[in-house]
């Protein structure tokens, strides 16, 4: 299952039926220059092939690897509660906490943010990063509106980034050949970096 466009609260009922019936599913929505991947492949084993020195020669060893990942329910209940903003600067990307206080104010008021709508953004903002464990900061005003400005927008070079990142990792699930992403791959267009970022707490 492959959803696009969907905010992520939208997307969690989908991803639970899905996650109840072994289906694996992506979720991906692009805004301007920013752009995610959530990945939730279930129960999922796969090949990796790794080049190895045998003698003079050099040969590929396949290895089999099991992975079992959290639905997106899970992933949305992670905090980062005990970890240092310091540490936070350099291990989550300020777009994540920037699409969670966006998709908030998608869940309360119904609709996606426009400019006029940033002073409520950004006291949602105020409101959302305690209860993640993390500093308001780490997601500034100028971050927000630059956020809120892109929601409805989609660049096509950032689409054709985000979406060949996603058919790679479809090929990859479909031939059980490669290591996915898990869970969430964040691109930044402004910064022109991407980030695999995982949340939840597996068994």
């Amino acid at each position: 299952m492959c959803a696009t466009g969907l905010p992520l609260h939208e997307q969690v009922a989908l991803n639970t039926v899905c996650h109840k019936n072994g289906i694996k599913y992506f979720g991906t929505q692009v805004f301007g220059f920013f752009g995610y991947i959530f990945t939730d492949l279930c129960k999922h084993s796969y090949v990796v092939d790794k080049p190895e020195k045998r003698g003079k020669e050099e040969v590929i060893v396949s290895t089999k690897k099991d992975s079992t990942f959290v639905d997106l329910e899970t992933a949305l209940q992670h905090t980062f509660k005990g970890t240092k903003t310091k540490r936070l600067k350099k291990t989550v990307p300020k777009l994540f906490f920037g699409i969670k206080v966006v998709d908030r104010f998608a869940q309360e008021a119904g609709k996606l943010p426009c400019a006029d709508d940033l002073p409520r953004v950004q006291a949602l903002r105020d409101t959302l990063m305690p209860e993640l464990g993390a500093d308001a900061s780490l997601c500034t005003d100028a971050d927000l509106a630059e956020l809120v400005s892109s929601v409805g927008c989609e660049l096509g070079p950032v689409a054709a980034i985000v979406g060949g990142v996603l058919a790679g990792e479809l090929i990859k699930a479909a031939s059980l050949k490669g290591e996915p992403h898990d869970n969430l791959v964040l691109f930044d267009g402004n910064e022109m970096s991407g980030r695999v970022l995982f949340l939840g707490n597996k068994a």
